[in-house]
């Protein structure tokens, strides 16, 4: 859903695991990507850089969760990235 209403954000969803790595890149998020985005939508993720330079611009979202929530998530993120 989320790569549907929001192209711009990578997703990266590895197999066996409740966490997605989300790339921001095209909203040039800055190093705390994972504050600007919070600030942006409401939903809290971990910063990518915290997990090496290979996590620049993106945040690690852990979606194990039921899945009314995960909607909340998709809806506060697709709403607060549409604003950009």
């Amino acid at each position: 859903r989320l790569r549907s209403e929001i192209p711009q954000v990578g997703v990266h969803l590895p197999e066996s695991t409740f966490l997605a790595w989300l790339n921001l890149a095209a909203f040039a998020p800055g190093e705390r990507a994972s504050r600007w985005l919070r600030e942006r939508t409401g939903v809290a993720c971990g910063n990518g850089l915290e997990f090496g330079h290979g996590g620049r611009n993106h945040v690690r979202m852990t979606f194990g969760t039921t899945t009314a929530l995960l909607d909340e998530m998709i809806d506060r993120l697709v709403a607060g990235l549409a604003e950009r």
